[in-house]
């Protein structure tokens, strides 16, 4: 069998947008533990420790629930931003597909990688034969592009595949070329009726 390699990415249209909200919530989150910080030194270097007497658990509780609620925030915020700023790679090499999720241009996160003998079906998103798959409560969708409509030169695209156990439908945006050697590998056997 013939060796092929092709890779494309599915740029995020809203960059500019999605990448002020990821420094902003990148910043309430640091800022969340500096004051956790301030909060404990201002509490044990404020307060002198022989004026508690015997309110002690009120005034640790008093720095433990507030310190806790900004060190809870500052993490929910670190993962969160990274919904933002996304880029997916598709790689195609020689009948395997990987699919990675690229945060900010610097962290890949592996999304999927299956074998070309795994995709059941392959069409076009939100076709009639779409929505009967998806219709299925076993089958998970896994979005795999940044935005809500193709970019230009593409179209959005399902690809249904059976992986071990899991059955999932993934959304890519690509173009006509890159499909074209996914459907040299599988076959058309794999395309929707109203495949063209």
């Amino acid at each position: 069998m013939r060796e092929v390699f092709v890779e494309e990415t599915s740029k995020n249209a809203n960059l500019k947008s999605e990448t002020a909200k990821y420094d902003i919530i990148s910043v309430v989150s640091v800022l969340s533990f500096v004051f956790v910080a301030l909060w404990i030194l201002i509490f044990f270097f404020a307060i002198p420790m022989q004026a508690l007497g015997e309110n002690t658990a009120v005034l640790l509780i008093t720095v433990l629930v507030p310190s806790a609620l900004f060190i809870v925030v500052g993490i929910y915020l670190h993962f969160f931003r990274y919904r933002y700023c996304n880029d997916f790679d598709y790689t195609f090499v020689s009948g395997s597909l990987r699919i990675a999720r690229v945060i900010k241009n610097f962290k890949r996160k592996k999304v999927a990688e299956f074998e070309f003998n795994s995709i059941q079906k392959i069409g076009y998103y939100d076709s009639e034969e779409y929505n009967k798959i998806i219709s299925d409560k076993e089958v998970n969708v896994i979005k795999c592009t940044p935005n809500k409509t193709a970019t230009e030169g593409r179209k959005l695209y399902y690809i249904y595949a059976v992986i071990g156990a899991e059955r999932e439908v993934f959304i890519v945006d690509s173009s006509t070329n890159f499909m074209a050697n996914v459907i040299s590998f599988t076959g058309r056997i794999v395309l929707e009726k109203d495949f063209k």
